[in-house]
């Protein structure tokens, strides 16, 4: 066994009479195959051959969509990352301060849709309790648990931390990429902390022009709340800044792609629902219009990460340079697609997770 993917931790989640729990977990080999699950709902493990083989492979995907979309998409990138982030450039930066300039294209309509997910999605016999096997006390237990799951670590941290970058290394060296998705995710943050690196050092000289701007220190105060275990960065200087704006930047694009972009999975029924009911290995009718109406309900027109945001830019005696910053940085993701677009002719599995031309600037969807 090389791969493992967890989901057996949304068992502890009440669910309505008629519907299975959540939580599968899923054993790869080295080749990517499919070797066994762990069935949470039963507490068995389940081989291929096994009767219910085909129901938990099932389970397993509706699984992945309730969990990914509760904890990573809605908790983890709308009501924390995006929030915080948008809510306190607002309140804390002034309309001509130069942090403010570089986040607004990745902060545009989060509060509109924020504030939308909070009346349609978490609420009582809301849209996402209906369109999920959860009982009200599931999701919320279910949200509650999201949030306490969700603590911050940097981008350039996740990728030591979570083993990913030995994984790249251990995948680059096989003839098939298994894990694009950490491989293009590398690339595109590296593109977007030069981005940051590049506009942060024309306004700020050294260390103490960071600490010593005040805006920039309540801001920087309203990007986290003081939990347990909460692993936010004090703001010591330049790269701790640059690497911090950079991570959340990533949040609101690539990650919100990846976590919040779900709707090739709904387009038919066989492929994955919120919803397990004992023995299926498809949605039913109601269950697979639900969970398009979400995808839908997300699908309005919003500014595309490859853009000219030079218009955002202060009108000061740095717009020469700053211009040629942004530029730079749509010229670099441009590149970048080109490289995923090329490594995803030879892929097996192909990943456009992280593909700056399939991302919007922000979570307004």
């Amino acid at each position: 066994i090389r791969y493992k993917n967890e989901w057996s931790w949304m068992s502890i989640f009440e669910t309505r009479p008629g519907f299975e729990k959540y939580g599968v977990d899923v054993f790869f080999d080295k080749n990517a195959n499919l070797v066994k699950m762990y069935w949470a709902d039963k507490g068995v493990n389940v081989s291929k051959g096994d009767k219910d083989w085909d129901h938990v492979k099932w389970a397993y995907k509706c699984s992945v969509l309730a969990g990914v979309t509760v904890k990573d998409h809605l908790v983890g990138i709308h009501f924390m990352a995006s929030n915080f982030l948008t809510t306190s450039s607002i309140e804390n930066l002034n309309t001509h301060h130069p942090i403010r300039r570089l986040l607004r294209p990745h902060t545009f309509g989060a509060i509109e849709i924020n504030l939308g997910a909070v009346k349609t999605l978490s609420v009582e016999n809301g849209v996402a309790h209906r369109a999920s096997s959860l009982s009200w006390n599931g999701l919320v237990h279910a949200l509650t648990a999201s949030y306490k799951l969700s603590r911050y670590t940097s981008m350039s941290q996740t990728f030591d931390l979570q083993g990913m970058t030995s994984t790249i290394q251990a995948d680059l060296q096989q003839e098939d990429e298994l894990y694009p998705y950490g491989h293009d995710a590398q690339d595109f943050f590296e593109v977007v902390a030069k981005h940051v690196g590049d506009y942060v050092d024309l306004y700020y000289s050294d260390d103490d022009a960071v600490t010593s701007d005040k805006e920039l220190t309540l801001f920087w105060d309203g990007l986290h709340v003081d939990e347990p275990l909460s692993q936010f960065p004090v703001l010591s200087g330049k790269l701790v800044l640059v690497d911090t704006l950079a991570s959340f930047i990533m949040m609101v694009t690539g990650i919100h792609n990846q976590v919040g972009n779900v709707a090739d999975y709904l387009v038919h029924p066989t492929r994955t629902s919120a919803k397990i009911r004992p023995g299926a290995t498809s949605s039913d009718v109601q269950g697979a219009f639900q969970g398009l109406n979400i995808g839908l309900m997300t699908s309005q027109l919003t500014p595309r990460l490859l853009n000219d945001f030079k218009h955002l830019l202060l009108r000061d005696d740095k717009l020469e340079a700053t211009s040629k910053v942004f530029d730079t940085f749509q010229a670099d993701l441009r590149n970048l697609s080109a490289v995923i677009d090329a490594r995803n002719e030879r892929r097996r599995f192909p990943c456009n997770a992280f593909n700056p031309k399939c991302m919007v600037a922000a979570v307004s969807i």
